[in-house]
């Protein structure tokens, strides 16, 4: 039976590097029926109420793993990358971009200070 996966969109970006990471070409094409959710939330009603995986930052679900309300799955993980997720929109708003170059150059800035010791 294939397993059924919950993304964020048709190509999840977080699921995509798990498939990659951890299953074989074949393997990860069984696994791609995918449902797609347009927030997180959705992606969480969706588990809640299926039999359904999804590819999830731990701490976003945390508390329904510690009422039992969910399950991992299993303990394989991701680096953690950080992600911006938005609304799919023609014309990206200022703020948006705004917060994304901020957030690029915070990454930046703390991936040097790591490089040289630098402590926060």
């Amino acid at each position: 039976a294939e397993s059924r996966f919950v993304g964020y969109t048709d190509h999840d970006p977080l699921l995509g590097s798990y498939l990659r990471k951890y299953y074989a070409t074949a393997e990860a094409r069984a696994l791609r029926r995918l449902s797609s959710a347009n927030s997180h939330r959705a992606m969480v009603d969706i588990l809640l109420a299926s039999d359904c995986y999804a590819v999830l930052p731990y701490l976003s679900v945390r508390p329904l793993i510690e009422e039992g309300r969910l399950k991992q799955a299993s303990s394989k993980s991701l680096k953690n990358t950080l992600y911006l997720v938005h609304p799919v929109r023609d014309h990206e708003p200022m703020r948006l971009k705004a917060m994304a170059e901020h957030l690029r150059a915070r990454c930046r800035e703390e991936s040097r200070r790591r490089k040289v010791g630098v402590s926060p």
